[in-house]
C-alpha cells in the first residue's frame, strides 16, 4: 500500500493541471476517462482466474496479446503524430483593440492570427475589468461575440458574459477571421476595460 501515497498526490496535481488548461481541460480529462476505464477492462479480463492452459495454447495467447498492444500503440502513435493536430495556445498572440474604457455600445475587435488560422474551432475567453473604483459594471455586462470570416460577419451574435468561453467555428475562413465584440451594459456610467483572457486553436 505504500504507492497509494503517491498516487493520490499525483492523482491531485493531474486535477489541478487540467483545471490550468481551461477551455481543453474538460475533453482531455474525458479522453483520460476513457482510456483509464478501457485499460482496467482489458487488465481484469487479463488476469481473471482461469483453468491451467498447455504451454501450446498459452505462448499463443500470449503472442495474440503482443500483437494487439502492438497494434493499439502504432495506430495511437500514427493519429497522434500523423494525423492529430495539436491545439494552438494564442493568448499572447491577439491584441484587442478599441477595449479600453467601453461603455454601453461601443465595440472592440481581435484579429485571429493566421491567414487562415491553421485550425478549424477558436476557443475564446473575454474578461471585463471596471475602470472605476464603485460600481455594479462588471456582473450586468453582457457580449455580443460575432465572428469575422473573410470580411463577413456571423449572425446572430454569441452572447456570454465576462469569463464564460465562447467557441467559434473557423472551417470556411479561406483568408483571415476576426472578432468583434459589441458591450451591453444596462448602466450608461460604466466604463469597463476589455481583454482576452484566453484563446486556443483547435480542431
Amino acid at each position: 500500500m505504500v504507492w497509494f501515497i503517491p498516487a493520490c498526490i499525483a492523482t491531485c496535481f493531474g486535477g489541478i493541471a487540467l483545471l490550468a488548461q481551461g477551455a481543453k481541460g474538460a475533453e482531455v480529462s474525458q479522453t483520460l476517462s476513457f482510456v483509464v476505464a478501457t485499460v482496467a477492462l482489458l487488465l481484469a479480463l487479463l488476469f481473471r482466474t482461469r483453468e491451467p492452459q498447455p504451454p501450446l495454447r498459452r505462448g499463443r495467447f500470449w503472442l495474440t496479446l503482443l500483437i494487439a498492444v502492438a497494434l493499439g500503440l502504432g495506430s495511437a502513435t500514427t493519429w497522434w503524430f500523423v494525423i492529430h493536430s495539436p491545439d494552438l495556445r494564442i493568448t499572447d498572440d491577439v491584441t484587442v483593440l478599441d477595449g479600453r474604457s467601453m461603455e454601453d455600445g461601443a465595440q472592440a475587435t481581435v484579429e485571429i492570427p493566421g491567414r487562415p488560422p491553421g485550425r478549424e474551432n477558436l476557443s475564446i475567453t473575454f474578461t471585463l475589468a471596471n475602470s472605476r473604483s464603485t460600481g455594479n459594471c462588471v456582473v450586468p455586462a453582457t457580449l455580443e461575440v460575432r465572428l469575422l470570416a473573410d470580411d463577413r460577419w456571423s449572425n446572430p451574435p454569441a452572447i456570454a458574459h465576462s469569463g464564460e468561453e465562447i467557441r467559434l467555428p473557423l472551417s470556411r475562413v479561406k483568408d483571415r477571421a476576426g472578432v468583434q465584440v459589441d458591450l451591453r451594459v444596462p448602466d450608461d456610467s460604466c466604463l469597463l476595460h476589455l481583454k482576452v483572457s484566453e484563446a486556443v486553436l483547435y480542431n
